[in-house]
């Protein structure tokens, strides 16, 4: 500690490294640096206090004459060319630097390269870079300057109030990054836009300002030394009107750049051009309090720091020791929902399955009336057709049978579709995944090959072909004949075979011999199967063929239909009743077995959930017994350091503005 009588100085000499040193204890403290974007923000403010770089930017409207100004304040007035052109729309940095080095940083090479200062008119005027064409950034001037060593740096901005917009964009966004400014204007009747931007200035620099009336030589050549003191006067008045502030707090020094120009070597004459008076005032009103500047920006962001960081960290144990973490009410909360959802299933799962089997219902029912309906066509249709005295029954029947075929089909597969759609507005209702359902559509019906036409047409009249319908008509009856005298014959066959010597031959030659005789057995038989009952019913076939009645045919045929058809519409209601049946059983099951998949996931979760609770309320013990040292910290050390400081420093800014006001005997 600094004892009682040390000066002011004296004391201040301790607030940089006390600051640094605040910082890193800070840095050791969770509750400060798990806000890892706010904490560097404050590490970026101490930054600047390590390796000071304090930024003065020199600042005005177009024309004003900064940059001749600001090489005369450096004695380089060949850096900044006065009569080339309008600067361009960047910003020039001046800062300390071993040797003399420019640096030009542009949109492609941003890292920059160097170039000789004879050629820096080609990059940063209007005349050398046309609308800066060369996308130049920024550019970078190190002089081994004493006025610059103790990290005070000079900026020079593109002024505004022109008709080349990209100056205001470039001068606005850079004001952010100052620390100080010199305002430059050349006359007394500022206009009202520099006189607004004269107020951001000071918004964002507070009192670190000196206000330049440039071009001074031609107000005092035109109404002397008098004139140019109530000119500085009037000057003064209108700028603390404009910050509200009294016009002795103000640092107004007129200044002539091109004299100084002239008159370098001429102590005399340099002091008249009041560029000495510029650069003391920045001395005194700027440079001189960049230390504490930039100190107490510095504990202002560890102050705010570490009081938002307090706030929080008792907010948070709070939360800690009465299980309320945002951590831990996730988890309740996600907990209490995934609950409240089980519940909800078990209440309401009769009712999804009662809903969906009413709607298979509904749909079985509307599928199973529109079967009907076309199968009642297929009838009628069928009744009208009979009434022909010349038809095929045999084709006729087939058809109307395929007709019964296809049509139940249809109907199956659209009530399949049908109850599809339904499952998948429910899973969409529910958001539950619920899969296809599928049934057997297929149709057996009565085989085509049963169908015998039972009278045939009267359609024959030559005497060969007579014969030959009598003869076919007659062997298309014969099957059972011919199965019969098949297997006789296979009989007959094997005992020929067995009679003359077969067996005794033996191995291949035995077997080769049996089935030889089987086969001649069977042809044999089967010929005669077909020969015996044609040779008997085809004199009855013939009387058919001539007495026929077409009236008895149609009663017969349409009899025959009917029995054809009576098996099929059967089956194909049936089998709808039973598909009907099968899609609704295996859909509440599909919908019953999802249903208990998700609730076992929900379950899993909820475990899950359980288990994550416990653990977050163990290390929620564990960071309370870790946060409560960090607090009593803030609170009993680094809050109450960081204001100690505070007041050095404001100690020191009093200091220097007591100083300041003795020097000029204000």
């Amino acid at each position: 500690m600094v004892g009682e009588h040390s000066t002011p100085a004296d004391q201040f000499a301790e607030v940089i490294p006390a600051t640094l040193e605040l910082a890193r204890r800070g840095g050791e403290l969770s509750v400060l640096t798990d806000d890892a974007d706010g904490w560097k923000t404050v590490m970026d403010r101490v930054d600047r206090l390590r390796h000071p770089q304090f930024l003065i930017a020199l600042c005005g409207e177009f024309s004003s004459g900064k940059s001749v100004l600001l090489g005369a304040l450096l004695r380089r007035p060949e850096l900044f060319p006065d009569g080339v052109g309008a600067t361009t729309a960047l910003p020039t940095v001046v800062r300390w630097g071993p040797a003399e080095r420019v640096v030009i940083s542009t949109l492609e090479r941003q890292h920059g390269f160097a170039v000789d200062a004879a050629d820096l008119a080609q990059y940063v005027t209007e005349q050398g870079n046309p609308h800066n064409t060369r996308q130049v950034v920024e550019v970078l001037v190190e002089l081994p300057d004493p006025q610059l060593m103790d990290g005070v740096c000079f900026v020079d901005l593109p002024g505004i109030g022109s008709t080349y917009a990209p100056h205001a964009i470039v001068t606005n966004a850079y004001l952010e990054r100052i620390d100080a400014a010199v305002f430059v204007t050349p006359s007394t009747a500022m206009s009202d836009s520099e006189v607004e931007f004269l107020g951001r200035v000071a918004e964002r620099v507070g009192d670190s300002l000196v206000i330049a009336l440039s071009k001074a030589d031609l107000i005092g050549g035109q109404y002397g030394a008098s004139g140019l003191a109530v000119a500085v006067a009037d000057l003064r008045k209108k700028a603390a009107a404009k910050l509200a502030v009294m016009p002795d707090g103000l640092e107004v020094i007129p200044v002539s750049a091109l004299n100084h120009q002239t008159a370098l070597g001429d102590v005399e004459d340099e002091q008249a051009s009041g560029i000495p008076d510029l650069a003391a005032a920045i001395e005194k009103s700027i440079s001189a309090r960049a230390g504490s500047l930039l100190a107490a920006d510095a504990l202002a962001a560890l102050g705010k720091a570490f009081e938002e960081g307090a706030d929080y960290g008792r907010e948070r144990l709070k939360a800690l020791t009465t299980g309320r973490t945002p951590e831990i009410i996730a988890i309740l909360d996600d907990r209490a929902v995934r609950n409240a959802w089980l519940t909800d299933i078990a209440d309401r799962e009769p009712a999804w399955t009662q809903k969906l089997r009413e709607r298979l219902a509904v749909i079985g029912r509307d599928v199973f009336h529109e079967l009907n309906g076309r199968l009642h066509t297929i009838r009628t249709d069928a009744a009208t057709v009979l009434k022909s005295d010349d038809l095929d029954a045999n084709a006729f029947t087939s058809g109307v049978v395929n007709k019964v075929h296809d049509q139940y089909v249809a109907s199956a597969r659209s009530l399949e579709g049908k109850v599809n759609e339904a499952l998948a507005d429910l899973a969409g209702e529910l958001k539950l995944k619920l899969d296809r359902v599928s049934g057997d559509t297929t149709f057996r019906g009565t085989a085509v090959s049963a169908f015998v036409e039972p009278v045939p047409a009267r359609r024959i009249t030559g005497g060969v072909k007579r014969f030959g319908e009598a003869a076919n008509r007659a062997a298309r009856k014969s099957s059972g004949w011919r199965a019969l005298a098949i297997g006789a014959g296979l009989v007959v066959g094997a005992v020929l075979t067995v009679a003359t010597g077969g067996v005794a031959a033996g191995g291949v030659a035995a077997a080769y011999s049996m089935a030889t005789g089987a086969a001649i057995g069977a042809a044999t038989g089967a010929a005669v199967g077909i020969a015996a009952p044609v040779a008997m019913n085809v004199g009855e076939e013939l009387a058919q063929l001539d007495n026929i009645d077409p009236a008895v045919r149609r009663q017969r045929l349409q009899q025959h239909v009917v029995d054809a058809l009576t098996p099929n519409l059967s089956e194909a209601t049936g089998r709808i009743s039973t598909l009907t049946t099968s899609l609704l059983e295996a859909s509440t099951g599909l919908l019953k077995t999802a249903l208990a998949q998700e609730r076992a996931l929900v379950k899993t979760r909820v475990e899950q959930l359980n288990e994550d609770l416990e653990q977050s309320k163990t290390q929620a013990v564990a960071e309370a017994d870790a946060l409560r040292p960090q607090l009593g910290m803030l609170d009993k050390e680094l809050v109450p350091e960081v204001a100690r400081l505070e007041r050095l420093v404001e100690a020191e800014m009093r200091r220097l503005s007591e100083w300041q006001k003795a020097d000029t005997g204000s």
